[in-house]
């Protein structure tokens, strides 16, 4: 999901609506493969509405996207758009065409581009945590969806106070807290996706997420032998 800001080659919503169109020969490079996974965003709420589905077709500059739930909007929406699984992702800029029940055509008004928020590879996992709000001194639970060296997403059922959060959580036989800031939280429909990076971490907190990136990795890659 795009953040708002955070670390260099990090691309926010506002930037995706305020980047200039290029010429409509490039609009479609590197293009999106019918069956990859989107998520069109309407930036201008807290959260911005988003909403997840499949691309029918990114043939040409209309992209065909079935999506999870109808669009609530309007023909003519702005959206940006996110296509593509993690580590592999690409975003443009689009204006929605027509909605039909599931099914929206969009048109792209700026290139596709290549972008990965974070300079660490994520990996998605499955782990239980408590978020800690620093400033509303809050505690919810919450469940870690992908991590990499740089930071995590957490879901969690309502948005904490503040943007510095602590993340409570443990793996095998170790525990550890760790000190996140929030870079943006996205509606999902499991409640809300809290998009983290990671505050300055002593050595044994740096182990302890070194440690989790491993074990996330040497699932993925037993996964792809199985599959092979």
């Amino acid at each position: 999901m795009l953040a708002a800001r955070g670390e260099p080659g990090e691309v926010g919503s506002s930037w995706l609506l305020n980047h200039r169109p290029f010429a409509d020969n490039h609009l479609m490079e590197p293009g999106v493969k019918a069956g990859a996974p989107v998520l069109v965003i309407q930036p201008g709420g807290e959260p911005p509405l988003q909403v997840r589905g499949v691309a029918l077709t990114g043939i040409g500059p209309v992209l065909a996207v079935r999506l999870e739930s109808p669009w609530p909007g309007m023909p003519g929406d702005e959206v940006a758009l996110i296509a593509g699984e993690l580590g592999a992702r690409i975003v443009a800029r689009g204006r929605l065409l027509e909605a039909r029940a599931s099914v929206a055509s969009i048109e792209i008004t700026a290139p596709w581009k290549h972008v990965d928020r974070r300079r660490g590879q994520r990996f998605a996992t499955e782990l239980e945590a408590e978020v800690r709000s620093v400033l509303g001194q809050s505690r919810q639970k919450g469940t870690i969806t992908d991590v990499s060296l740089t930071g995590m997403a957490v879901v969690t059922a309502a948005k904490p106070g503040g943007r510095e959060v602590a993340i409570v959580t443990q793996a095998g036989a170790y525990s550890a807290t760790l000190p996140c800031e929030l870079v943006q939280a996205s509606r999902s429909g499991e409640g809300v996706t809290l998009h983290l990076k990671f505050r300055e971490l002593t050595a044994a907190q740096a182990a302890f997420v070194r440690n989790l990136v491993a074990a996330a990795q040497s699932r993925l890659l037993h996964e792809r032998s199985e599959a092979s």
